[in-house]
């Protein structure tokens, strides 16, 4: 996945996106083995 950061409307809003980054985790690889089954169906 990937994302873009086109512009922001102030300081607070950088802030926001920055601590949302850095508190990101990928899912495991169960979790993904659950979507992938769920997008089968």
């Amino acid at each position: 996945m990937c994302s873009a950061v086109v512009g922001i409307s102030g300081i607070s809003h950088l802030e926001e996106n920055v601590r949302i980054a850095r508190a990101f985790e990928p899912l495991s690889e169960e979790e993904m083995a659950e979507i992938r089954a769920l997008a089968q169906s």
